[in-house]
Formats: structure tokens, sequence, C-alpha cells
């Protein structure tokens, strides 16, 4: 029976730490409470805060959509964002969050694209602190009412120093560009985590049911 309990006791002892690291380390990654919305979108152009924790530019413009179309379903907020507002633009994390060096985390969103206009295929590219990684989103046969929303992921290894995270929009000369919603980055739990987890599962299964006897 004490073995038992300290099966248990050590599992649990290496599982918090890691689902203490699984809260997003993105504020506000469903850009909530964002600027007063005007016909369904507001431009927001370079150095413009408005969106809290994050900070558009330094170049082009972005569009802070909510009811123009069908919103992410990442259960969120409700909004997205136009990566072209009047020009190709960007935004990024006002404040740098922390990793854990050697720690793997995992980079989420919700992407699609603009249906009003050319061109039909937008280009994303999503920076976090070394790491660069490119997307295109193709939106043949999509509409406002039909976004066909696709949740996109990739994955960096943390270095222990404060990161900020970037979404740029990498098309040209257009206003109808990638959109993004529900941002979050979460650390992977090892897989030696997950096998004490299962050991003190294991554990308190036969517990109870010698209890139980």
């Amino acid at each position: 029976m004490k073995r038992l309990f300290l099966v248990v006791a050590l599992a649990l002892v290496l599982v918090a730490p890691s689902l203490a690291q699984a809260t997003n380390l993105v504020a506000n990654g469903d850009f909530a409470g964002g600027p007063t919305i005007v016909d369904s979108f507001t431009t927001l152009f370079p150095g413009s805060t408005a969106i809290p924790d994050w900070t558009v530019g330094p170049t082009g413009s972005i569009d802070y959509i909510t009811g123009y179309w069908q919103a992410p379903p990442g259960g969120g907020a409700g909004v997205s964002l136009d990566m072209d507002g009047n020009s190709p633009g960007s935004i990024t994390t006002t404040n740098s969050f922390a990793t854990s060096l050697g720690v793997t985390y995992d980079v989420t969103f919700y992407l699609a694209g603009n249906p009003d206009g050319p061109p039909t295929t937008k280009d994303l590219q999503v920076t976090v602190g070394g790491t660069v990684q490119d997307f295109t989103f193709d939106t043949t046969g999509d509409s406002r009412t039909n976004m066909g929303w696709t949740q996109e992921s990739f994955s960096f290894i943390g270095t222990g120093s404060p990161m900020s995270l970037t979404f740029a929009s990498l098309d040209t000369n257009t206003p109808y560009g990638p959109a993004v919603g529900d941002v979050s980055i979460t650390a992977v739990p090892e897989p030696s985590i997950l096998l004490f987890l299962g050991a003190g599962l294991i554990g308190l299964t036969a517990f109870r049911r010698r209890f139980k006897k």
C-alpha cells in the first residue's frame, strides 16, 4: 500500500509542472477587447495597440474583424484579423513571454483567407524567437459565411530567454489577405511525464480495488 502511495505521489510531483506549463503563453490569443467596430471591421495602422497585448506594424495595416465573416471555431471572442488591411501588414505580441530551455512548445492558430478578392492563395509568415514558419491558404470555394477555417500548428524549442510572436502577411499589394484567429502557445509534455502519470493512475486504481475488498 505504501508503494502505491509513493508511485502516485511521484507521478503527481512530476506531472504538476507540466500541467502548469500547459497554460497559453500568448496573452489575449483571441484578440478580444479591441477597437470599436465600424461596418463589421476596423483598419489598424503601424504602432496601433488598440488590440490589448498586441502591436501592429511596423509596415502595412491589418483589419480587425467581427461580424463581417464567419468567426474562427476556436470558441474565443469571435474575432479574427485580416492581415492585409489597406496593404499587407503584421502584428506582434506587445509583451514577451518566457520559455524554458530545451522544452518543446506548440504554436497553434486558425487560418483562413479573405474571399472577397485576389490572390486566391494567401501567404502568411509566423515568427517566434528564431523559428520562422510559412503558411498558405487557398480560398477557392470559400465565402464570408463559410471561411474554411483550418487549425495550423508548428513546434519550436524554448531557449530560456523571453520571446515574442509575430504574424505577417507575405502578400503583395492587396487588401485581401490571410485571416488569423485564436492563437495559443503551449508546452508539450515529455513522454516520461506521461509515463509517470499513467503509473500513478494505475496505482490509484489498484488501491481503490484493494480498499473495496
